[in-house]
């Protein structure tokens, strides 16, 4: 839950930080001689935790860690302000001063161990003679490593698309498919598909036995690794020091048309299908015609559209290498269809006999449905404070 787009702990920061507002409005009036005991009992314990856990770490690990050891003096800084301020022996603009002094010189110390400074051709330095090479490849097509070997923002400098990296929104169809593409088996969640079993990518994932098939339905055509590859379909065609290049034989294209399928009744026979080199439709109905796949030309592309023209002569099943992701939906000639999954994961589209374009849009109603619900809410706390008399505030402090 942390890892993903809720991020959760902002709503925790945003919380400590309004907690700690009231504490501070609370310090600046008087205290009552058993709440300076307490809050001198507070900092005496809070103080000895944060020291605990420095020190302890520094026995566990053997050497001193500066973040832990940082944390702890600005713990014992802060808390010593606060059990100064309590019984008033220090002022309030005083205390505050301090206090956000303290503040300031514990956040710069964490952040700078944090940031490493690199010139921009150091950071754009791994992978980027493969990545140029690529470049200037033609066509559409995808690149995959189960080594990292093309850092992800090396690849969108050079305009590459990957069918790897760090995504940490995942679909479980996407999952599940990835784990059978790659050979890399899915412990549990993982931030980057494949995960890595290691802290060295470059060797991770040396054994796994990857499917190009599997693979070439996502229009994966090359292949960067950090070690030697023998899967089928595979050709080495480059090396760049440790890094091979490889190109995969079994590439689709990312759109084509197949005119015959079998229909699978879930996702995992749909992908065994796949697995095995048939297509299968997700709970739809079944192609009986030729097995040579018809040609599909994407004549235009955006960030959340995408537009393909084609020609078939009998019914037909067109096939995108896209995830089929919740909130696509599609036209065929400007009417409304239906999008089905396609061997486990990729969108496809029915067809009748005849020329045809086809346009995807992304327009997911949650979005759509969660926009009104913020209006209305906005909406709800307008009218709240409109009618709410101005008494109805307490001034600050408690005082009115």
């Amino acid at each position: 839950w942390l890892r993903v787009p809720p991020r959760a702990w902002f709503i925790v920061g945003f919380a400590v930080v309004v907690l700690a507002a009231r504490g501070a409005e609370t310090l600046n009036g008087e205290m009552s001689a058993q709440a300076q005991k307490i809050v001198a009992l507070l900092t005496v314990g809070i103080s000895a935790l944060a020291w605990g856990l420095a020190l302890g770490a520094w026995f566990v690990v053997k050497h001193p860690l500066p973040n832990l050891l940082a944390f702890a003096l600005a713990a014992t800084l802060g808390l010593a302000l606060i059990a100064l301020r309590a019984p008033g022996r220090i002022g309030p603009d005083l205390f505050l001063a301090l206090a956000c002094v303290v503040t300031f010189v514990d956040l710069l110390w964490t952040d700078s161990t944090l940031i490493r400074a690199k010139t921009e051709s150091e950071a754009f330095a791994p992978g980027r003679e493969a990545a140029e090479f690529l470049s200037r490849q033609p066509g559409e097509f995808r690149v995959y490593s189960p080594s990292y070997s093309l850092p992800q923002h090396v690849a969108a400098l050079h305009g590459l698309e990957q069918a790897d990296g760090v995504n940490p929104l995942q679909l479980a169809a996407t999952v599940d498919f990835m784990s059978r593409a790659t050979g890399v088996p899915a412990g549990g969640y993982s931030v980057t598909l494949p995960p890595f079993a290691s802290s060295d990518p470059a060797a991770a994932n040396a054994a796994a036995a990857p499917d190009m098939r599997l693979l070439g339905l996502l229009n994966v055509r090359y292949v960067t690794a950090e070690f030697d590859m023998t899967a089928q379909g595979l050709t080495q065609i480059g090396r760049w020091g440790e890094t091979r290049l490889y190109e995969n034989a079994m590439a689709r294209p990312r759109a084509w048309v197949t005119f015959h399928a079998e229909s699978a009744p879930d996702q995992a026979s749909a992908l065994r299908a796949a697995t095995e080199g048939r297509t299968a439709i997700e709970g739809g109905g079944a192609l009986r015609g030729s097995d040579q796949p018809g040609e599909a030309k994407i004549i235009r592309r955006g960030l959340n559209s995408l537009t393909v023209e084609t020609v078939v002569n009998r019914s037909g099943l067109l096939i995108l290498g896209e995830v089929e992701y919740p909130g696509w939906r599609a036209t065929v000639d400007v009417q409304p269809t239906n999008i089905v999954r396609v061997d486990g994961l990729l969108r496809g589209v029915p067809l009748a006999p005849g020329a045809h374009r086809v346009e995807f849009a992304f327009v997911p109603g949650t979005v759509i449905v969660g926009a009104a619900l913020s209006l209305v809410g906005l909406i709800g706390l307008g009218v709240i404070l409109f009618l709410l008399p101005s008494s109805s505030f307490p001034a600050p402090g408690g005082r009115s």
